[in-house]
């Protein structure tokens, strides 16, 4: 949190006036991250999931262990729903064992804000059943 106090004095005089004091504070946007399932599955769809402020701007950025960016994942910035909620999904591929996911968000009055995620991409058998089946409701 960064906070700005301002004084004001009379130029005439040498001494500050009964300290005038305004408080100017600018808090870091909220923002959390999460990987819908837990660990990713190739070839299957795959989803981040961004809770921020509603209205917060967010922007993702996923880089494969190999180097390569996912191409299917949108590149557009997407804005938090009314309930704080905003979210990518894409099939993912078969390039590399992790994939490192930045989310970065701004708002009007805070400070942006940036999480990093990193997750394991597995084969279907070592993923649990129920996450696969709560992704598909997605």
């Amino acid at each position: 949190m960064a906070r700005c106090s301002i004084f004001v004095y009379d130029e005439g005089r040498s001494q500050m006036l009964a300290c005038q004091r305004t408080t100017i504070v600018s808090d870091e946007l909220p923002l959390t991250l999460k990987a819908r399932p837990s660990a990713f599955i190739r070839h299957k769809k795959g989803l981040i999931e961004v809770r921020t402020l509603p209205g917060a701007t967010c922007t993702i950025r996923a880089i494969y262990s190999t180097g390569r960016h996912p191409r299917s994942l949108p590149k557009e910035p997407v804005k938090a729903n009314r309930k704080g909620v905003a979210a990518w999904h894409w099939r993912i591929g078969s390039s590399g064992s992790r994939l490192d996911v930045t989310v970065w968000a701004w708002h009007n009055d805070y400070e942006s804000s940036h999480a990093k995620l990193h997750i394991s991409i597995d084969d279907i058998q070592q993923v649990p059943l129920f996450e696969l089946a709560d992704l598909e409701k997605t």
